[in-house]
């Protein structure tokens, strides 16, 4: 497996020097019927790498089909138009209360292997308690692997319907990050960063574990931006790669964001959570963690990344021990740290 894996990333650093050469090899793993079907749709999308059925300029006609009841059709219409919902109250008390009995424990019983992302590691590291402090914006990743208790959260009924509905599948969780403070990460889309062979064809769910209060940095976001259409790097793609791209076309997608932001007026809003909301959003929607200004608050929450089965994460293809789908109770999950 470490031969495999050494050659895998022998290969990709070398067409990393060569967008051409990237752009083609990633074409051709990417590609399946979910992504023929949206390539033959045409222009029907914001996005020239397509998306989800209620992205298409034909929405309304296509809720029609679904002959939801009115209150669904509404919760898709605010969707479509905006990119996020809110899930008030979706999740019991007493799960988040025995998710967080876990966090509470990990200092003295974490479990073997358990990862953090930090800002300035391009992997995750070692679970360390002390990495865990406000401004450090840390995030434990993919806990569902470790807790039943996140899994319970993350897979709860509303949550998961609504996820069916929109994806037009069973979601695949494939991957979390579990907040002890606010993150303060400045306005970006997630299509940057989580990669999908159908690039725009994922959802997230943000879950708040405790109310959050003023000062903690909450989450904001920028409604309808799902719809602003493409940033390319390095002219060709829609998501991010240190070495193909380089750092300087981020600063340039942020001044994009801050644009097309401008142009159309928009400010960004703020999401005050209350223990048990459930916020989900668009995998093309600008969001964020505002400012921290009360170094005592801290904003306790879970989220998790999803697409439907049949799409893959693009770590499926270059991290060869990390292709396992798991199954629990009915539902799917995958991760790329264990």
């Amino acid at each position: 497996m470490g031969f495999l894996r050494n050659s895998i990333y022998s290969v990709k650093r070398a067409v990393h020097k060569n967008p051409g050469l990237y752009q083609l090899g990633y074409s051709a793993l990417t590609f399946n019927r979910d992504r023929l079907s949206q390539l033959l749709s045409g222009g029907r999308y914001p996005s020239r790498f397509g998306g989800m059925w209620t992205d298409r300029d034909d929405f309304d006609a296509q809720l029609a089909r679904r002959n939801l009841p009115p209150s669904d059709q509404q919760q898709l219409r605010d969707w479509h138009e905006n990119g996020y919902v809110v899930l008030p109250q979706a999740i019991p008390h007493a799960d988040i209360d025995a998710l967080r009995r876990r966090f509470d424990d990990l200092p003295n019983n974490a479990p073997a292997g358990l990862q953090v992302t930090l800002p300035e590691a391009t992997q995750g590291v070692p679970y360390n308690p002390d990495d865990i402090s406000v401004h450090a914006s840390a995030r434990i990743v993919d806990c569902y692997h470790h807790f039943p208790e996140a899994r319970s959260i993350l897979f709860a009924e509303p949550v998961k319907s609504f996820l069916e509905t929109v994806l037009g599948a069973e979601p695949l969780l494939t991957q979390s990050l579990s907040f002890q403070y606010g993150s303060e990460q400045p306005l970006h889309q997630d299509t940057s960063f989580v990669i999908m062979t159908s690039p725009m064809k994922f959802a997230a769910v943000w879950v708040a574990l405790e109310d959050v209060r003023p000062g903690s940095g909450a989450l904001q976001y920028m409604p309808g931006s799902h719809q602003w259409g493409d940033f390319l790097f390095s002219g060709r793609f829609k998501h991010w790669d240190r070495e193909r791209d380089g750092e300087a076309a981020l600063i340039d997608w942020q001044t994009w964001l801050d644009t097309e932001a401008r142009k159309r007026n928009v400010e960004p809003e703020v999401f005050y959570g209350k223990k048990g909301d459930v916020f989900i959003w668009h995998s093309g929607l600008a969001h964020g963690g505002s400012p921290v200004t009360d170094e005592q608050a801290t904003r306790q929450s879970l989220v998790g990344h999803y697409c439907p089965i049949g799409v893959r994460p693009l770590y499926h293809f270059y991290k060869p021990g990390q292709r396992k789908v798991y199954a629990s109770e009915g539902h799917h999950y995958t991760t790329s740290y264990y």
